[in-house]
């Protein structure tokens, strides 16, 4: 029994699956089930899974009645579109847009503003209410521009309502506004506001009449000047562009903000100043303002120290300082300085100066950035400002001396004269148009031949190197034809010798001389570089005669390759050195 029962559940599970595989018989089954839960969604499905089903036509009808009732039961914009739009010739399309438009009129006027109104005539442009809509749209709209009473809301009416029945009105209270605006204001630049923004309003004259009275009116720039700050005279040469001051209240900001010379501030009597110097490497100057406002002093490279003692020298700035003057006090800067005109007295501590520019002004600018940068001693600095400001040459340049009382050696040798030289070059100072470029070759004869300057002198005048490179072949050749046993003398010991008056290192015959002798093996000591004359002595220990004579004939040799010497006497003399060669005073 039971296994008859389970074969004739299968059977019949066998039976409904052939029955479903008949579409025939699926539809008839989704048809039932649609009529049986009788609803908008039932209704759908039908029509959207059977297009060609046989109850199509009923199912489209029963799907419309469905969706109309539940459309006026919820009854709202949105679910009428919905309706307008799920179905295809809808059986109430007249009634449901009847309905949207009532719909959003209730809302428009239960809200009752004028964007709530815009909104209706933005979704129903065919609308019962659209007229009555626009009307109250205007109404509303020039209602808020007259609550707010602004330019602003006045041109949002004219924005909103282009063709409005008020846009005349509003035009001219926008204008009554912008005039009103620019005469609360009162300055140049309001007025121009007003005559650009309106350019057909009832005021263009009156504009133009005060703009002009502003401009030749002192009030505004002095109020600018009793702040004296910068910011109250920004807003001055923004408010009152034009202005018969503006000129003068630009210079005023370019003196707090950017620094003025300090020549020109002197020259305008904005500030005050004391200057004192002591030495030749540095000047003392105070200063502070005379106006009521701060101020920055420029003080440029190359400024010029007049003394006031004309015995004195003057003194050139050699590096530039910026100093802002934000109080009455009195402010102290030092700068490092040269001095200028090379025969005058040093400045003593007593010594003031006037501050001007200097006639050297142009080529001072050009040489102190290089001589700044180039990072040389007090010495070389001294050189190139004599140079440039006196046209000293090299016999100028020896008025600087290490001593007291204007005796001793002097401070700038050929060296630092040609360093000097080499700077200015540098520069872009035509260096071979003034007086040191006379001297440069006896100069060149004072350098050490692995010097950078002697270099550029033998790049800056090719004659000279061959004239060196000739001096030191004739010297070798005649050293080959002199007495070889008596030269043969300065090999047989070690002596020790001074050069009193070889210069030494720094004078290229003098090195020669030197290297020479030390190659033999002697001891030699350079002297006060003093330059050799036309005669010479040379002392020596009774036992270094015949070393003297050799050291005699070998110094004519290498002093005429250079100078015309007339002379050269031994003398025996007692000394800690065995041989002494030393220039006639």
């Amino acid at each position: 029994m039971k296994k008859a029962l389970i074969g004739l559940l299968g059977l019949l599970v066998v039976l409904i699956a052939a029955l479903l595989a008949i579409p025939e018989t699926r539809q008839a089954l989704h048809w039932q089930w649609a009529m049986l839960r009788n609803s908008t969604s039932s209704y759908e499905s039908y029509v959207r899974v059977w297009p060609q089903g046989s109850h199509l036509v009923d199912a489209r009808m029963r799907y419309d009645e469905s969706h109309w009732r539940d459309a006026l039961r919820i009854d709202t914009p949105h679910v009428y579109e919905l309706y307008l739009e799920r179905h295809q010739e809808p059986e109430h399309a007249a009634e449901a847009v009847s309905r949207i438009d009532s719909l959003r009129w209730l809302d428009a006027v239960s809200t009752n503003t004028a964007s709530a109104y815009q909104r209706y005539v933005d979704l129903q442009s065919d609308g019962v209410h659209i007229a009555e809509a626009l009307q109250i749209v205007d109404t509303l709209s020039w209602d808020d521009a007259v609550a707010a009473d602004t330019i602003a809301g006045y041109g949002s009416y004219l924005t909103a309502q282009p063709t409005g029945a008020r846009r005349g009105e509003a035009e001219e209270r926008i204008d009554a506004l912008r005039w009103q605006e620019a005469s609360s204001v009162h300055t140049i630049r309001s007025y121009q506001q007003y005559l650009r923004r309106s350019p057909a309003g009832r005021h263009l004259a009156d504009a133009e009449e005060r703009i002009a009275a502003l401009r030749v009116d002192p009030a505004p720039f002095e109020l600018a000047n009793q702040g004296g700050t910068e910011a109250a005279l920004n807003l001055f040469v923004t408010e009152y562009p034009g202005h018969a001051s503006e000129t003068e209240a630009r210079q005023v900001l370019a003196d707090i903000t950017e620094g003025r010379d300090i020549v020109a501030l002197l020259s305008d009597s904005r500030i005050e100043l004391q200057a004192q110097g002591s030495g030749l490497e540095t000047v003392t100057v105070r200063i502070r303002r005379r106006i009521p406002f701060p101020l920055t002093v420029s003080i440029p490279v190359g400024t010029f120290f007049v003394a006031h003692d004309k015995s004195s020298q003057n003194m050139v700035s050699t590096e530039g300082r910026r100093i802002t003057l934000d109080s009455d006090d009195w402010q102290s800067v030092t700068l490092s300085a040269a001095c200028a005109n090379i025969w005058r007295d040093t400045p003593g501590s007593d010594d003031t100066f006037a501050v001007t520019r200097s006639p050297h002004q142009h080529a001072l600018a050009l040489l102190m950035p290089t001589l700044a940068s180039s990072g040389v001693g007090d010495d070389v600095r001294q050189a190139a400002v004599w140079i440039v400001t006196d046209n000293a040459d090299y016999s100028d340049l020896g008025v600087l001396v290490y001593g007291f009382g204007g005796f001793g050696p002097r401070a700038i040798s050929e060296p630092e004269a040609a360093r000097a030289m080499e700077i200015c070059d540098d520069a872009g100072i035509d260096i071979t148009s003034l007086d040191i470029w006379h001297d440069h070759e006896s100069i060149y004869w004072g350098l050490d031949p692995d010097s950078t300057s002697r270099q550029w002198l033998e790049a800056r005048s090719p004659s000279i190197a061959r004239q060196a490179r000739d001096a030191m072949i004739d010297i070798e050749q005649k050293l080959a034809l002199t007495d070889q046993d008596l030269q043969a003398s300065l090999r047989a010991r070690p002596l020790s010798i001074y050069l009193a008056g070889s210069g030494g290192s720094n004078d290229a015959c003098g090195t020669w001389l030197c290297r020479y002798l030390e190659e033999r093996g002697h001891e030699v000591v350079s002297g006060d570089l003093i330059s050799i004359p036309a005669r010479v002595d040379v002392y020596y220990q009774d036992d270094a005669e015949l070393e003297a004579r050799a050291a005699s004939q070998l110094l004519e040799i290498v002093c005429n390759a250079a100078v015309h010497l007339h002379g050269i006497d031994e003398l025996s003399y007692e000394s800690e050195s065995d041989l002494v060669i030393q220039p006639r005073r």
